[in-house]
């Protein structure tokens, strides 16, 4: 099975506390310090338990590797390099694939830019250069949405976010030369932009946030981010909520503007970059979970924690006797979700936070397995 490489990193896991004043007016971002943690000896203290979900690994089912992976209270979305989306329920048995909509006619898309469940409609939502295709959960077609604004058009989305049956975030590639970015949200009823909105990037040429939007309103934008945002979603506007304070640990312009050809710029903030870098943060509750990568070595990666309740500030390790810590894919209700392969599986879980199902499916996972899930409780 295919393995996805991945730059080693440092996951933060920060709890911090949002408010207004009582007119309305935002209050100023907090600002979280991860430099004053202290080492959590025991993972036990902050994990409660962990589950395994076995995907079904029936006739259509079985994937080779994935780009990204949507997770929601009810489905398991798949995006892969192929263009084929995979669905599975939230068991892991195996809903449908859309291998059977690639293509030029009507009722399938020629190109995948990205896709969505939307909780709302029960539809799988397929972003193409022309507009928006919706599927139900077996790749029936229902209809689509196709751009009428000059400007959506001219974009290339490939990220989307329902804020209801008809109302969506959606995001484009960042441009590496462009200064002005923005999040645009589109009615597919009205097939138009109603609201656009500028954003500033903190490092364009970093793009492991995949997914944006977590706990129905937390933006983290498409690229190295110190900086977070909410959106209201009565009146669209963004407004800083947290920011990430490293000191000269930041990754500032100067530290990569020298480098004239982006290949070299590229691998350098990839694998020579000593900066402590922000890749992927999700928010659930009052809780913040974000992927820092802050050397080229596993030995560099830690988990920070931080908790307002009790104002102190921990971190876990990347590795402990028992379990590494993986790289998370989403963060709903309090559940971290990881996905992994058969190889990867063992390393990544502890049979005393197993329950006995779980011990089952690790007890007989096989090469020829499909993905497994695994979700970790936070206490």
């Amino acid at each position: 099975m295919k393995i996805t490489n991945i730059s080693f990193y440092i996951i933060t896991i920060v709890t911090v506390l949002f408010s207004c004043k009582p007119n309305g007016e935002t209050q100023e971002a907090v600002c979280v310090n991860l430099d004053n943690a202290e080492a959590i000896d025991d993972y036990k203290d902050i994990i409660a338990k962990q589950e395994i979900i076995e995907l079904s690994n029936v006739d259509g089912a079985y994937m080779a590797g994935y780009r990204r992976l949507f997770v929601s209270d009810s489905v398991y979305l798949f995006t892969t390099k192929s263009r084929i989306l995979y669905l599975f329920d939230s068991d892991g048995n195996f809903i449908s694939n859309s291998s059977k909509r690639i293509g030029n006619g009507n009722k399938e898309y020629p190109i995948l830019l990205g896709a969505t469940y939307n909780k709302y409609s029960g539809n799988v939502e397929v972003l193409t250069p022309f507009g928006i295709m919706f599927y139900d959960r077996k790749f029936n077609y229902v209809g689509r949405s196709k751009y009428s604004d000059k400007e959506a058009k001219l974009q290339m989305f490939n990220y989307v976010y329902d804020l209801s049956s008809h109302e969506h975030i959606l995001l484009s590639p960042l441009a590496m030369n462009d200064k002005e970015s923005y999040i645009y949200i589109y009615d597919s009823k009205e097939n138009k932009i109603v609201h656009k909105a500028k954003y500033e990037k903190d490092c364009p040429f970093i793009t492991m946030q995949v997914q944006c939007v977590s706990d129905g309103n937390f933006i983290a934008f498409p690229c190295m981010n110190y900086s977070f945002y909410d959106i209201d979603l009565n009146n669209y506007e963004l407004k800083k909520c947290v920011s990430f304070d490293l000191g000269d640990k930041m990754l500032k312009e100067s530290d990569y503007s020298h480098f004239s050809d982006e290949h070299q710029l590229k691998d350098f903030l990839s694998n020579n970059c000593k900066k402590t870098l922000a890749l992927r943060t999700f928010k659930s509750g009052n809780r913040i979970v974000s992927l820092v990568r802050s050397g080229s070595t596993m030995a560099d990666a830690k988990t920070y924690i931080v908790d307002l309740d009790n104002a102190k500030e921990r971190y876990l390790k990347y590795q402990y006797e028992k379990i590494n810590i993986p790289v998370f894919e989403a963060f709903n209700n309090g559940i971290l979700y990881a996905c992994v392969t058969e190889s990867y599986l063992e390393q990544y879980v502890d049979t005393d936070l197993l329950d006995e199902k779980s011990k089952e499916i690790l007890a007989r996972r096989s090469e020829e397995a499909n993905y497994y899930i695994i979700k970790y409780y936070l206490k």
